[in-house]
């Protein structure tokens, strides 16, 4: 998946994507589920490419419509990947599942992004997902900024990921 944004283009890898079509919340009884995005930029042009992501853990809480990313082994996950690789995959953002088929952010998710982004550099822009089970959503949110600006949908097609 290629988002084109104001001077950047975002790549989400097809493993990132295959991970995250995996937890849609198909069944009434399907809980939310959440990770961390994981990825590099490219020095010479900026743009991103989102490589890795995290899924839901044993110390998670889950239910059918909150996700609280609890387990340490998030942060370890991409830990291990800074220290391996140099230096050069970074912290993206957060991703999450909502039980719709197009998904919207909540007020709790602005609430959970302003309280990410303060533990940035200002200057820096987060990018958040949403997995619905029609599509996913992409937001970019950046410390100080009031809102959320949506950047791409993504429709799903299921004889892709379906296997």
């Amino acid at each position: 998946m290629i988002i084109l944004t104001k001077g950047k283009t975002i790549k989400i890898c097809e493993d990132v994507l295959s991970t995250l079509y995996k937890y849609r919340q198909i069944e009434q009884t399907s809980c939310e589920a959440g990770g961390v995005l994981i990825g590099r930029e490219n020095l010479d042009n900026d743009n991103l490419i989102i490589e890795y992501v995290t899924v839901p853990m044993r110390n998670d809480r889950r239910t059918r419509t909150r996700f609280f990313r609890e387990d340490k082994g998030h942060i370890d996950y991409y830990s291990k990947l800074f220290e391996n690789y140099g230096g050069i995959y970074l912290y993206v953002g957060e991703w999450h599942t909502h039980p719709e088929e197009y998904p919207q952010y909540s007020i709790v998710d602005i609430c959970n992004w302003r309280r990410i982004s303060k533990t940035l550099p200002k200057n820096v822009k987060q990018f958040h997902v949403i997995v619905g089970n029609k599509a996913l959503r992409v937001w970019e949110f950046s410390r100080g900024f009031s809102g959320a600006k949506e950047i791409a949908t993504y429709d799903w097609r299921d004889d892709i990921y379906d296997k």
